[in-house]
């Protein structure tokens, strides 16, 4: 699916194991419930809005890609790679995201309530009106993040979390 447009497109349930959606725009598609294991997308992919509560992408490849707005509730992300990716309002509720990076994403009012975050990693991170309340955030490291709020952490486990 590299450089595909695919607005609203319907991958529901889909089996995408090692998909590439390189420069791929799929604004608003659905993702829901789809599995994504080891998904490659990158610079200039467009996720804006995408509905993918409950998809499976551990592993999978975002860095420096386009998600905001979009719903993955529920997701599994472990070990995922969303390094540089813009995530401003992004719905991450329950999500299932051990040892993933965020180091540098845009994460203006992302929500990662209740979400295992063990061992992520937020390094750099813009965090201005995030909110990680009820979040496991056990050694997960915010090493120069910007922008949080110690209300954002309320109900969060944050032991031996890094938050310098």
């Amino acid at each position: 699916f590299d450089g595909a447009r695919l607005p609203r497109a319907d991958f529901m349930s889909a089996m995408l194991q090692g998909t590439s959606f390189e420069l791929a725009s799929v604004q608003e598609a659905n993702f829901v419930d789809a599995d994504c294991t080891g998904l490659k997308a990158g610079r200039g992919a467009d996720f804006s809005r995408a509905k993918m509560a409950g998809v499976r992408a551990p592993r999978a490849a975002f860095q420096g890609s386009k998600l905001e707005g979009a719903d993955l509730a529920g997701a599994n992300l472990e070990g995922a790679l969303l390094a540089d990716a813009q995530l401003a309002g992004v719905n991450m509720f329950q999500v299932h995201a051990p040892h993933a990076s965020f180091d540098r994403a845009g994460l203006r009012g992302a929500k990662f309530g209740k979400a295992n975050l063990l061992k992520a990693s937020f390094e750099g991170a813009s965090l201005a009106d995030a909110d990680f309340r009820g979040a496991n955030l056990f050694e997960a490291e915010f090493l120069d993040a910007t922008g949080s709020s110690g209300q954002a952490f309320e109900g969060a486990n944050i032991k031996r979390t890094k938050l310098v």
